[in-house]
């Protein structure tokens, strides 16, 4: 209606403020103390005099319809906190880590990713260097499941997105080679463990998704 669009311009700002720190910090946590973190926030908002909407929801600011209709027929739950776990992930820069016990992530991914390659910790180390070599010159997208507490040094300059720009072309060490990165490249993350204990240096280079 006219109404809720003249509120929706009013309250873009300070949703969009909310909606950053969202995607920013709350992905890890669970559904009470991100609803609870929001309340704060909203009444921060409020002693600035910056306007945002009373009762916030991440999938109003920033959910599309179409997008989510898919995500559901990739078998993503159909619950509002599933919803907003992948409105995070959509929306962040850094690659995905899930906290995904029960294997919904897991499952949701492989369903949404038709080219998806898979690599795990247990695979010899030349085998998942070259699927990850391939996956990431031909820009396909490929998930480490049954992710452990700690990571191969290999996979660490790909968590940190650490590509560098050689000519026309952009490149990122993989072991002792550099190649060729494709922008089109995805990287996904899952983890069985239900309660990680992941280092700092591994926690800001990735988005964590309870």
């Amino acid at each position: 209606s006219l109404k809720k669009n003249r509120a929706d311009r009013v309250n873009l700002v300070g949703d969009i403020i909310i909606s950053s720190g969202v995607i920013a910090y709350l992905g890890v946590f669970t559904l009470e103390y991100r609803a609870e973190a929001v309340k704060n926030w909203i009444s921060l908002m409020k002693s600035f005099e910056i306007k945002s909407s009373e009762v916030f929801s991440l999938k109003e600011v920033l959910g599309n319809g179409v997008q989510i209709q898919n995500w559901f027929i990739a078998n993503l739950p159909q619950e509002d906190f599933a919803v907003d776990n992948a409105i995070i992930m959509s929306n962040s820069d850094r690659w995905p880590l899930m906290i995904d016990p029960q294997m919904q992530g897991n499952g949701w991914i492989k369903s949404m990713e038709a080219e998806l390659r898979s690599i795990k910790p247990t695979m010899d180390g030349n085998a998942q260097k070259r699927i990850l070599k391939n996956a990431i010159q031909m820009g396909q997208p490929v998930i480490l499941e049954d992710a452990n507490e700690t990571f191969d040094p290999m996979i660490e300059p790909l968590l940190g997105k650490n590509i560098e720009k050689k000519g026309n072309m952009w490149t990122i060490k993989l072991g002792d080679d550099v190649i060729e990165y494709s922008q089109n490249f995805k990287f996904y993350v899952t983890t069985k463990l239900s309660k990680p204990h992941f280092a700092p240096e591994i926690c800001v280079k990735v988005t964590m998704l309870n």
